[in-house]
Order: structure tokens, then sequence, then C-alpha cells
């Protein structure tokens, strides 16, 4: 999704900016914009020549404190006699001058001049009598206004139409009534006003008609930001953020108007910029960068602001920081705020504090509040030790989808605490936090389903702890693969990070390969762990004659590799050096006790 990137100032480099771009910052008020593009009308440059025209417009840029658009009305001033203006039939240029003399607030005489001008005009001409309700309008004269602006608005202008529907939504000179307010932002919408879009944007995330219904604000909202309203890019970036009633999160759009709005110049994104910074929403995760622009924030006014700055301040040891915005966000509702705060008490020992606020989340069906009570009950914190009642409180915030639910309650299970047992379902439900890290969960949960023959999730969990450079975990992944390349990869992985039983297998597939140089080394390193296998091995490797590559039989070596597996407890290695030791004549050739031995 694009969007016109509004900038405070527009350069005054004539022409410069595309006409279709100006009729959208014009629609959007904004001055410098007004005024280039009456300068456009007043000199007929890309556009048809309308000196009245251009001239209105640039009257309507100093309504908006335009400085360049008052400095060229007083030039054209001074190169004319308005006074012949004003006593010809000329009702535009009359309007012009009027429009001057009140937004250009020179003498108190001429702004009653000007709007005397506007009066006369007002019944005859739209325009005077839009100007003259906005007027009024703008000085709290609402009686005044509301008839001017109703039939401005009835002739269809979509800047009245929005300013009556303000008034009946506000009840200035009329009833409040919310129905006939959003039916007036509807018409003022449809004709592209964006004021009018963001208006009925709001008529609809808020509900005037009864009930909410953001997601027919979206496309409205899409309209008035296109067109470089700030407001309305604010609104829907605050919709993408955080979702709502029929709109999906969408972080990439969100970002995309939170950053546009940054570039023009205002600061009012920086409190959802730093929740996205802070939760890892289109960006990577960046906590430093999030406190900064949170708190760089002139206001805060979102209860997930002020939630994320507590759990910011809590990270950095700064309780008494945390507390007061964890507070700020309780007060403004936010359910986590209320649970963070109740951490905070717990780790205080202000159980009583604690219990009140996570029973709050609890009636707001907070899953993390259902699994901090279990805590509670669980460790005696502040209530009596109940198992059943902790495990009725895991249970439910299972099912209300809470990881540290999942895990407390899977320890149970898995490890048959209070004779609990169901390592099956104690392992499901392990496997979120392993998953989401824990590399112990990931070799207890791995080694669970390798020794249950299933090694396809055992090659899951083993490969998580891999990659985080488990030696042990590349290990059991070679022994899950049946893909001989990938496990050989793996394997050799865990053996060059010495792992005793890698080194040994390694060690074994070297002799196997008749690559006995390498098969020494690898055997003779796992032996010196300790390996009685290793060992073994290696003794069978000195027992190896290889003519072609100057290889003897070693007895000497192999006896004491054998000595030293017997002393281990090594199945076979008795019986092997015993064969050894039938053999008085170097000469004669072993063979191993089936002529050919692969080793353990």
């Amino acid at each position: 999704m694009s969007f016109f990137n509004p900038v405070k100032y527009i350069k005054t480099i004539y022409f410069k900016t595309p006409v279709d771009v100006l009729f959208d910052y014009v629609e959007c008020d904004i001055g410098d914009a007004l005024f280039e593009l009456g300068q456009r009308y007043y000199l007929g440059k890309h556009v048809k020549k309308d000196i009245a025209k251009g001239l209105y417009l640039i009257s309507q840029s100093i309504r908006f404190h335009c400085q360049n658009g008052k400095l060229f009305f007083l030039s054209v001033i001074d190169k004319t006699n308005y006074l012949d203006v004003l006593s010809s039939n000329d009702v535009q240029g009359k309007i012009n001058i009027a429009l001057f003399f009140i937004f250009a607030k020179r003498t108190k005489k001429e702004e009653e001049k000007g709007l005397d001008l506007l009066i006369s005009f007002s019944q005859e001409n739209l325009i005077a009598g839009l100007e003259l309700g906005m007027f009024y309008f703008g000085k709290k004269q609402y009686e005044k206004a509301l008839p001017l602006l109703e039939k401005c608005a009835q002739e269809g202008n979509s800047k009245a139409q929005c300013i009556v529907g303000c008034m009946h939504l506000l009840g200035y000179a009329t009833e409040v009534d919310k129905v006939k307010a959003t039916s007036y932002f509807l018409k003022s919408a449809n004709q592209g006003y964006p004021l009018g879009s963001y208006s009925l944007a709001l008529a609809y995330t808020h509900g005037y008609q009864g009930r909410r219904e953001p997601v027919l604000a979206i496309p409205y909202l899409s309209d008035a930001s296109k067109k470089g309203h700030i407001e309305s890019m604010i609104l829907l970036g605050k919709l993408f953020l955080k979702g709502d009633d029929g709109v999906s999160p969408d972080y990439e759009k969100a970002r995309d108007l939170f950053e546009c709005v940054k570039k023009s110049g205002s600061s009012k994104v920086d409190e959802y910029l730093g929740q996205m910074y802070f939760n890892g929403y289109s960006y990577h995760v960046n906590y430093d960068l999030a406190f900064d622009l949170l708190t760089n924030c002139a206001t805060i006014n979102d209860a997930q602001s002020f939630y994320c700055l507590g759990l910011l301040y809590k990270a950095k040891i700064e309780k008494v920081k945390a507390k007061e915005f964890l507070e700020k966000s309780v007060k403004l509702g936010s359910t986590d705020g209320k649970v963070a705060l109740a951490e905070i008490y717990l780790e205080e020992g202000a159980y009583q504090n604690a219990l009140k606020l996570l029973n709050e989340a609890k009636l707001q069906n907070c899953p993390r509040s259902y699994s901090i009570i279990g805590d509670m009950y669980h460790e005696g914190l502040g209530l009596s030790t109940d198992f059943k009642k902790a495990v009725s409180f895991y249970i439910r915030s299972i099912e209300l989808g809470d990881s540290h639910g999942q895990f407390v309650y899977g320890k149970m299970l898995f490890f048959g605490e209070e004779k609990l047992l169901d390592q099956r379902q104690g392992a499901l439900y392990l496997a979120h936090e392993a998953d989401s890290g824990n590399m112990k969960l990931q070799m207890i949960l791995g080694k669970y389903y390798y020794d249950h023959a299933d090694h396809s999730l055992a090659f899951h969990f083993f490969n998580q702890a891999a990659k985080n450079g488990n030696a042990e975990a590349m290990y059991f992944c070679s022994l899950c693969l049946d893909n001989f390349g990938e496990s050989e990869r793996f394997l050799r992985q865990a053996a060059e990070k010495e792992h005793v039983d890698a080194m040994n297998e390694w060690g074994r597939r070297c002799y196997v390969y008749e690559d006995y140089d390498s098969a020494i080394h690898w055997l003779k390193a796992a032996a010196e762990k300790g390996s009685s296998k290793a060992s073994y091995n290696l003794a069978l490797c000195y027992l190896i004659e290889d003519k072609k590559k100057g290889r003897t039989i070693d007895y000497t070596e192999a006896r004491c590799c054998l000595v030293d597996a017997i002393a281990a407890g090594e199945p076979g290695a008795q019986k092997l050096l015993d064969e050894i030791d039938l053999y008085d004549y170097p000469e004669k050739k072993y063979r191993g006790p089936f002529g050919n031995n692969d080793g353990h």
C-alpha cells in the first residue's frame, strides 16, 4: 500500500509538485499546497488560468497561516485598486478581498469590512455562505453557523457536510444526533473529502449508529491516507497494528503508515513504533530503540505503550518506574498490565495485591492469570498449597493457550509429580517450551521420542539443539536419519566437537572404510576420554596389517588397549585378548575371532 508523504512545508520551487498531488494536499487543508495551487491558477501554469479561483485558494492558505499566501495577496492588492473591485460587479473578487481582510487580520476595521462583505453575499453565493458559516463556527457562534452550513451541505458541499455532521455529533446549536451526524459524514466521504472520510471512520469504529463496524472504516481511511491526511494514517495504522472486529492485524501496512507519518515530522506515532520494535512486529526486536521512542513521546495515550515501558523498566531493574507505567496501563484497562504488575507484587511478597489483579485479569479470560494463580497454589504463595486447584488452573490456562501453564503442567505429567504420570501428554505440552528455545527440554524430548522409536519427532528436537552447537544433539541427529550422507555430516560435526560416542563411531566407520590412520586418530581421542568401546575398536586397528600402506600388526598396543577395555568392563575384550595370546609367533597373521571384525 502506497501513501503520499505529507510534509510540513511544500517547497516553494514553483510548479515542481504535480498538480494531482497538490489537489490531494489541498483537500487536506495544507496551507502551502493551497498557496501553490492558487498561484498556478492565478498564473495559468499547468492549469487553465483562473485568476479569481487562484486568489480564492491563496486566501484560503492564509486561513492556515501560510505567510507566502499573505505576502502574495498583499502584492496583488498593491498592484490593483481593490476599491475598484469592491465597486464593480465582480462577486468572486469581492469575496476574495473579504477573505483576505478576515484572514490577514491586519486591522480590526478591515476584518469587520470583510465580514460585512461576506454577509452581504452569503444568501446568494454558496462560497460566501460557506466561508461565513465557517467563520462563525470558528468563533463558536454555532447558532449563526448552522443554518449557513446546512444550506451549503444541502447543495452538496463536502466540507460543509462534514462540519454539519460534527455539529450534530457534538450538539452544537442542535440536539446530539449521532445517526444524523454519520449520514452527513457519509455524504462528505463519498465525495472524497479526507476529513469527511476520517470522521466517518470514527463513526464506524466508535459505533455512532449503535454498533461498532471498524471493517467498514478501512476503505475510507485508506482513501484519506492516500491523500496525505495524517490522522487517517494514524487511525488506520492503529487498526492494522492491533486488529479489531473484522480487521486482521497487518504489521507491514501499520509500519508503512506510521513511517510515512514519522517522515512528515510528526511524533504522534512514536509510541506505536515503539510497541512494534518492542514486540518485533514487522521489525527485528529492538528494546533499546523501543525504549527511546516510548520515553521521548510528548504524550502517551495508549495502554499498550505504558505496558511496554513498564516491562522495559522492569528489565532494567527499575521497579519503581516499572510499577508506575504498569499502573498507568492498568488504569487504561490493560489486562497484560495487570498480570505484569501482579508478577512484581509476587516478587515483593505482596501476595494479596497480586491476587486481586490476577482475579480481575481472570474475569477477562487472560490465560496468563490462570497459570500464575496455579503457581500460587502449587508453591503456596499467599495461598494454602493445593495441588488439585493448581492443576485445575493450569488446565484452564492451557485451554486458553497459555505457554507457561503448558510448561508447568507438562513437567508435572512428564516427570510424574504427585503420581500424575502421563509422559505422552506431558511431552506434547512441553513441546512449545522446547520449540521456544529451551535446549534442556529439546534434549529431554528428543531422547523420549528416540526411545519410543519416533525418529522424526526425535530429530525435530535434536536438530534445534544441534543448531545451537550441542554436540550430543548432533550425535543423536546422526542416529535418527535414514539419509546416510546427512547422518555422517552430523556424526562428523559431533566428533569434531569431541563428543565421545561420536568420536568412537566416526573412528569405527573410518576403520570400516580402511582409513586406519583416521580411525586410530578418532578412536584414540575417544579412548583417552574413557570410552571402553573406543579402546576395543582401537585394538582392532592395531591388529590390522596392510602391506600396501606399510602397516604392520602391533600386538603390544593392541594388548594395552584391550587391558583398558577390560578394566572398563567392555564385553568381548577379554575374549579377544585371550585369542591374541594364543599367537606366540608374530608371523602368524591374526584375523579376529570370525576372520573379520567390524568392531563395536
